[in-house]
């Protein structure tokens, strides 16, 4: 299986070099997906990104933290976040349940049970995860589309 890298260079480079692109995501949080790949498209591909588009901005990013010239998210949601590799969750502390209804929180209980967490829980297991249908590393909410610009 290729790597988010080899992926871009190996089956992208040859066929979209110099090109413009969009990038597509689903969801925003810190814009690290939405950065990598501009970087990646870039470095990699000689690209030009003209835009990014977004179902959902959860972070207050914008076309200058994200390193963008166009940034259009389709709705933008003030949410409280915590990143578990930084800082203890409130919530978790608390004992309050991870919903396993919607989005990863079934995975996340399946690795790690349900809160509270001892302080040294490691939770790296989430972002070392494959998913077995492209062999990508799993980050949270990661999925990103590519559109060549005609």
């Amino acid at each position: 299986m290729l790597g988010y890298g080899q992926f871009i260079t190996i089956k992208l480079k040859p066929n979209y070099k110099g090109q413009p692109f969009i990038i597509i995501e689903d969801i925003v949080n810190n814009g690290t997906t939405i950065s990598e790949v501009r970087e990646l498209f870039e470095k990699e591909v000689g690209g030009e990104i003209l835009a990014a588009l977004c179902i959902v901005d959860r972070g207050g990013q914008t076309s200058e933290s994200l390193g963008i010239k166009q940034y259009f998210p389709l709705m933008r949601v003030d949410m409280i976040q915590h990143d578990a590799r930084n800082h203890a969750c409130p919530l978790c502390l608390k004992g309050v349940p991870i919903n396993t209804q919607l989005g990863k929180g079934k995975s996340w209980v399946n690795l790690f049970g349900q809160p509270p967490y001892a302080r040294d829980t490691d939770f790296s297991a989430l972002w070392k995860q494959r998913r077995p249908r492209d062999g990508f590393y799993n980050r949270p909410f990661f999925i990103c589309f590519f559109v060549k610009m005609r």
